[in-house]
């Protein structure tokens, strides 16, 4: 299942329901569950979802909305945990434009640029941009 964490780009939301320590009780009770929380977090509890994913077997990071640049800032063991964090699977840039989808998916590109140059290893890499999710979502 995929979740919406931490802070909203969109007006009247409330962001006390994206704290993803909310995801603790149901990765005990239900652990084949595979939890996917989408923006790991994003903004005030970036730390509380990668503990979230430290503790849990069946729950995952989806980095998706997050600037690629800041990713080793707001999570530096990503290359260690490399196999619980996945990108794209609910939008593949934190940026849109759904007048002009030919600027969407260049914003797209250079993400994906952006997460292949961050200084991990290419085995990590290759796991966040396709792997686990092939894996995750049993894709062939």
């Amino acid at each position: 299942m995929n979740f919406h964490t931490g802070s909203s780009i969109f007006a009247n939301n409330r962001i006390k329901y994206g704290n993803p320590i909310y995801f603790d009780d149901v990765a005990v009770d239900f652990p084949d569950l595979k939890i996917i929380m989408a923006h790991g977090g994003r903004g005030p509890w970036y730390d509380e979802a990668f503990t979230m994913v430290r503790l849990h077997k069946n729950v995952y990071i989806d980095i998706t909305g997050l600037p690629p640049k800041n990713l080793l800032d707001i999570f530096p063991d990503i290359e260690r945990f490399a196999h619980k964090f996945i990108f794209g699977t609910d939008w593949p840039f934190p940026a849109f434009n759904i007048i002009n989808m030919t600027a969407t998916a260049m914003e797209a590109k250079k993400n994906i640029a952006a997460i292949r140059n961050l200084n991990i290893s290419q085995e990590a890499i290759a796991k966040i941009l396709g792997g686990n999710a092939r894996q995750l979502l049993e894709l062939p």
